[in-house]
């Protein structure tokens, strides 16, 4: 088995990789003996870890590239690698600007400060056709709240990390939430972690302040 194959294992066993590869390495782990035993001995040494064992010299050096890889992903863009398709689709970018975009995120010079304690954000330009006349990046303080407003146009909140918690219903990494045009509400982070989403809009007009 090459290496290549045991990276895309091990990205599959960490549920970084997006939908078409999840199926492919379905399918390969399938047919071949080599990732069948290497799926064994992966589960093997991750349980071994966990109760703290020794374990085989294998074993160890399975622990130690899963380990990692989850640390490398903990603290990349890869952690995001799972949304990389249905953002390029939602705002008509390609999958190189969408990684490009992501890669912002964790740099705290991306950001301008919003006039809303708690809020920063920085824009980005959507793709024609996606409906959007904007696109940003919002980062929200856990906890902190996102003041009432109404929709102009149609709006798409896409959640990135922590939750997005909008009338009392808690929307986590993944959750793609939707609001219509003439529509109001406001939102808040959750209280755990800070709140990262990607927003579509077509402007809108606070009710406060």
């Amino acid at each position: 088995m090459t290496n290549q194959a045991f990276d895309d294992w091990d990205a599959y066993i960490l549920g970084i990789d997006d939908v078409q590869e999840r199926a492919r390495a379905r399918e390969t782990i399938a047919g071949s003996e080599d990732f069948v035993a290497h799926q064994r001995a992966t589960h093997e040494a991750l349980a071994r870890w966990s109760s703290g064992a020794a374990g085989t010299e294998g074993e160890a050096r399975a622990r130690e590239r899963v380990r990692e890889r989850l640390y490398g992903t903990l603290w990349s863009v890869e952690r995001f690698r799972p949304f990389f398709a249905e953002l390029a689709r939602s705002f008509a970018i390609g999958i190189d600007a969408v990684v490009a975009l992501l890669r912002k995120v964790d740099e705290p010079s991306s950001y301008q400060v919003a006039p809303i304690p708690g809020v920063q954000f920085f824009h980005f330009a959507p793709g024609e056709g996606c409906g959007f006349a904007e696109a940003g990046i919002v980062k929200l303080s856990k906890g902190a709240r996102f003041p009432r407003h109404r929709h102009v146009g149609q709006e798409v909140n896409f959640v990135l990390e922590g939750a997005l918690i909008d009338q009392g219903v808690s929307h986590g990494p993944g959750a793609m939430v939707r609001n219509g045009t003439g529509s109001e509400h406001d939102y808040l982070a959750g209280a755990q972690r800070d709140l990262i989403l990607v927003a579509g809009h077509n402007g809108i007009t606070y009710l406060e302040g």
